[in-house]
């Protein structure tokens, strides 16, 4: 297993060349990454989106210098909300946890407008790119900031995010549903939950 993540994470380091044709190919596409856990590190004290940074180091994968390096254009900065209790103050929580890493987010861009720009819409991201700044849709991860209140999604989706990926491992949360033994049950409560949100 130590072998096997020193040789992923040596990976970058020990790249072979990519091809002159390849390069420009690369150039000329909108790249976007579908998942950026990059927010994760915005409140890191000392640590700047600005300044590029080793992997080797504090294991952060993304930043402006590396995104201008790789050609990376922009992506889906996820708001990621770890699985807890299933409780009022466990939502609660998973709530105001997400709106604070919302808004690191939306101050990362406003801090640097001339690297940064949010997208809103799917036709933003190439005129975003197009005038040499990163993409920065903002995405959420996990149902649990929800909690019952499905009106949030709403909120959240105004507030401009735009991907939500909610039930994304057999751990994470989705509302209205609670353990029990009948499978039935469980599935009753998952579809209630997804009908309600389907309307909003």
């Amino acid at each position: 297993m130590g072998a096997a993540l020193t040789a992923l994470l040596a990976g970058p380091a020990s790249a072979q060349a990519v091809p002159k044709k390849v390069q420009q190919l690369h150039q000329k596409l909108l790249t976007l990454d579908s998942h950026m856990d990059t927010p994760a590190s915005l409140d890191l004290p000392g640590w700047s989106i600005e300044e590029e940074h080793d992997v080797h180091l504090d294991y952060t994968q993304v930043d402006l210098p590396r995104m201008k390096k790789g050609g990376l254009d922009g992506g889906f900065w996820a708001i990621y909300t770890s699985q807890g209790p299933l409780t009022v103050e466990g939502f609660h929580k998973a709530r105001d946890f997400a709106i604070l890493r919302g808004v690191s987010i939306r101050q990362m861009v406003a801090a640097d407008p001339a690297n940064f720009a949010l997208a809103l819409e799917a036709k933003d991201a190439a005129p975003i790119a197009a005038a040499g700044k990163r993409v920065v849709y903002m995405s959420i991860e996990n149902a649990y900031p929800l909690g019952e209140d499905v009106s949030l999604l709403q909120t959240f989706t105004i507030w401009a995010c735009g991907w939500w990926a909610l039930p994304i491992s057999r751990t994470t949360s989705l509302p209205t549903v609670r353990p029990t033994r009948r499978k039935s049950r469980v599935m009753a409560g998952l579809v209630r939950w997804a009908r309600n949100c389907s309307r909003r």
